[in-house]
């Protein structure tokens, strides 16, 4: 079994065939701290067919519309948010986990400090990565 470093990314499976990717809540917490404002991200994570990330918005702030080459699982941490989809809002309370089909334009709206998860499926990466050459 490996367990990954977030400093160490990407992570490598173990020859047992898991990677254990994120050991805890507080390695979550550590990897991104809350802001009083902006968006502010952090690569955790990628294996064979999932990339993740967290990401931390400050009350307020918008994470501007992109959209993933990849379906995408979404978790509310911590916070709560607006979620806009092709137009349409939805409410995700702390705790809420929403699935984005590949090429879904999306933005996100904190109604307070906010942390999310993000999972990238496949190995897609988003508009933003691939405009910026990552």
């Amino acid at each position: 079994m490996l367990v990954s470093n977030v400093a160490k990314t990407p992570s490598v499976p173990s020859p047992d065939g898991f990677t254990v990717a994120l050991a805890s809540d507080d390695a979550l917490k550590a990897a991104v701290e809350l802001e009083a404002d902006g968006v502010h991200s952090r690569h955790l994570f990628t294996g064979s067919a999932v990339s993740i990330a967290t990401v931390a918005i400050g009350a307020g702030a918008v994470m501007s519309e992109h959209m993933a080459l990849a379906p995408i699982l979404i978790q509310v941490v911590h916070g709560n948010v607006t979620m806009t989809m092709d137009g349409t809002e939805t409410h995700l309370p702390e705790g809420a986990i929403v699935h984005v089909e590949a090429e879904v334009r999306h933005s996100i709206l904190a109604h307070e400090p906010t942390r999310l998860l993000v999972m990238v499926l496949g190995q897609h990466r988003t508009i933003h990565e691939q405009e910026r050459g990552a």
